[in-house]
């Protein structure tokens, strides 16, 4: 088996003899020689970048978010609202689809004819399925599954099983990830299993349902809800209900979540596994949060489950990337034990595609960091990018100090930092969306944004600036 780090060396940092161009959206490119070497450095106003579609210098596409305040009341909706965008070589933004207000998109993938498939939920919490090209929408399919009510380990006790449904807490969990001319939907229903469906189109826009799976069972959950606040800085009342996924692109889907004691004894009953959260006799009564990983097979099959992280610490997951052999799980871990959020760092965690864990690695960032996006290269290098500088309340959930974006790669375990591929940013910034190709490191985010409390006073000025940029790699 390749090694999960096995890499060549590190990236050399060398303008390509092109001119750095800096692209205000619906502007169009500004050549600047006097510039960084950024091959583009674009910039949105009043959105997030938060997703790669297509990494293509001239057809490139993202997922973008008008960030949202906390909601106030039943029926306010986080995430914000997000619409797939696109730029062609002359860097001018198009808004190729937008729901309408009754929907709300959660994420979306590009498949190789260049359609696309997106995820969402409508006013009934139902999830759907949208497909377009380049110029819309072309049909829009809520996923139904009416035998999932007779699937025990799908529902609580107290569930309304009449349809399949996302929880109010588990909305942004409808991710999806391409596999040849399929597509693996993964979500948190409203009884807090995890499920997975592999769906492809069909005759049009008919949607052909291939396999469901039950990633992990039902089981209770509450929410980390914070002493006031406007927004919610990466997902931290939402943690424990995100859910991720990766596919290695020959067969296998991955899929990740928060785990802690209830989730496990929840998953071994139904499982028969023996998982057991990370931690020793030292820790005492201290029971950690931990994350799980559930590998899924082409025909649906539950293939394996592990549990990784850091023993005797809390962990969260914000991310899985997959590629042949090589997984990984990121996050962040908090430096010390129980809830002590005075410093949280970046969390790695290696696996292979066959279920082998490798050690866990914690990087001690500047101040508070947290790892956001991840992706391998053709090497088998891994990637990872995400948010440092920030610092917390160490009793709870608020920031204090603005964060900004950080870049390394993990070489044979070693972590390099390759932040030169960054452009400036202002205010509080985080990196989102991480992608490498043989020639250039994409990476997007969002700039100007809100902490915890900075619009408490006026929740309806919660907003940031997205940013993107592709870089040489050599």
């Amino acid at each position: 088996m390749r090694s999960l780090f096995a890499c060549s060396l590190v990236v050399l940092l060398v303008a390509c003899g092109e001119p750095s161009r800096h692209v205000v959206a619906d502007a169009g490119v500004h050549d600047d020689a006097s510039a960084p070497p950024i091959t583009r450095d674009v910039r949105i106003a009043d959105r997030a970048v938060i997703a790669w579609m297509r990494t293509d210098p001239s057809d490139t596409w993202w997922v973008e978010e008008r960030l949202a305040p906390i909601p106030a009341m039943r029926g306010d909706r986080d995430p914000g609202m997000r619409a797939i965008a696109r730029a062609g070589g002359d860097g001018a933004r198009i808004v190729v689809w937008q729901p309408a207000a009754s929907d709300v998109l959660i994420d979306a993938v590009m498949h190789a004819s260049g359609e696309w498939t997106a995820s969402g939920i409508d006013d009934e919490w139902r999830p759907f399925l949208a497909r377009g090209d380049r110029d819309g929408l072309r049909g829009r399919v809520v996923l139904d599954d009416p035998t999932l009510a007779d699937e025990p380990g799908a529902w609580l006790p107290s569930a309304n099983r009449d349809a399949l449904r996302v929880g109010a807490l588990s909305a942004a969990s409808l991710r999806l990830v391409v596999d040849g001319d399929d597509v693996v939907v993964v979500l948190m229903n409203d009884s807090h299993a995890v499920l997975a469906y592999r769906v492809r189109w069909r005759d049009g826009d008919e949607l052909e349902r291939v396999a469901r799976t039950l990633v992990t069972p039902a089981t209770g959950m509450l929410p980390a809800l914070p002493m006031g606040g406007s927004y919610d800085p990466f997902d931290a009342m939402w943690a424990q209900f995100l859910v991720f996924s990766a596919s290695d692109g020959e067969g296998g889907t991955y899929v990740t979540c928060f785990t802690d004691r209830a989730r496990l004894d929840a998953h071994n009953a139904y499982f028969d596994t023996e998982h057991a959260l990370l931690r020793t006799p030292e820790a005492g009564t201290y029971r950690p949060s931990d994350v799980l990983v559930v590998r899924v097979d082409r025909d649906g099959t539950h293939a394996w489950s592990r549990v990784v992280g850091t023993v005797d610490r809390d962990d969260l997951v914000f991310g899985i990337a997959a590629s042949g052999e090589r997984v990984a799980v990121i996050g962040r871990s908090r430096r010390e034990p129980g809830h002590d959020n005075t410093e949280l760092h970046v969390m790695i965690a290696p696996l292979s595609s066959d279920g082998v864990v490798g050690p866990t690695i914690t990087w001690d960032a500047i101040d508070s960091a947290i790892a956001q996006t991840a992706a391998f290269d053709a090497e088998g290098a891994l990637w990872v990018g995400g948010t440092e500088g920030w610092t917390q309340n160490p009793d709870g959930l608020s920031l204090f100090t603005d964060g900004h974006p950080f870049v390394v790669r993990i070489a044979q375990a070693e972590v390099v930092r390759v932040d030169g591929l960054l452009p400036a940013t202002g205010g509080h910034a985080e990196l989102r969306a991480l992608a490498i190709d043989e020639d250039r490191v994409w990476t997007a985010g969002l700039e100007n944004g809100p902490l915890t409390h900075t619009h408490d006073a006026d929740p309806s000025r919660v907003r940031s600036d997205a940013w993107w940029t592709y870089s040489p790699r050599e």
